[in-house]
């Protein structure tokens, strides 16, 4: 006898239309039905790089109270997409994409500081150099060239492991 599939999906039952407005029922209504049994709610803040975007897509103040963690994903703020080598996640930055603005902004808009739990990268990215480098930051790069790691084949992208089995271990073993 076949087994049936179960889908589990979000309906939103109000009909808000707007991205917050879903996301405020989505977390309320989750809390609603988890907590009860236990369970935690965490939320997934992303695709946003700067303060402004995290405003426009996220009402964190009307969220805060109907979860337990909110997940900032503070990775990807810049890439070989950029045309230019840097910091994917930037502590501080002067174009506000940084680990620094978006946490200053949630704490700010109400959400608690033990709620705060943050998403960050362990892989670094990969560019292919226009010139020879020099030890300046921002180089140009020819984008969208890249190179891929050996196991995880995505353009652009290099996984913690593959880059410390290829150039080897970037951690002395008194560092631990």
């Amino acid at each position: 006898m076949a087994s049936k599939r179960r889908n589990m999906f979000y309906q939103n039952k109000k009909q808000e239309t707007t991205e917050r407005g879903t996301c405020n029922l989505l977390s309320s209504e989750l809390s609603e039905k988890l907590r009860p049994s236990g369970l935690l709610v965490v939320v997934f803040i992303a695709g946003a790089t700067t303060p402004a975007g995290v405003a426009s897509r996220y009402d964190l103040a009307n969220m805060a109270p109907a979860v337990d963690y909110m997940n900032l994903v503070v990775s990807e703020f810049h890439g070989f997409w950029d045309k230019v080598t840097g910091i994917s996640s930037p502590l501080y930055s002067e174009d506000k994409k940084n680990i620094v603005d978006i946490v200053s902004y949630a704490l700010r808009a109400g959400v608690p500081a033990g709620k705060i739990l943050m998403r960050f990268s362990t892989y670094g990215q990969t560019f292919v150099m226009k010139f020879e480098p020099t030890d300046n930051v921002y180089l140009n790069v020819s984008a969208p060239e890249t190179f891929k790691g050996p196991w995880s084949n995505q353009d652009g992208f290099m996984g913690f492991n593959e880059a410390s089995t290829i150039w080897g271990s970037v951690i002395a073993d008194d560092d631990i």
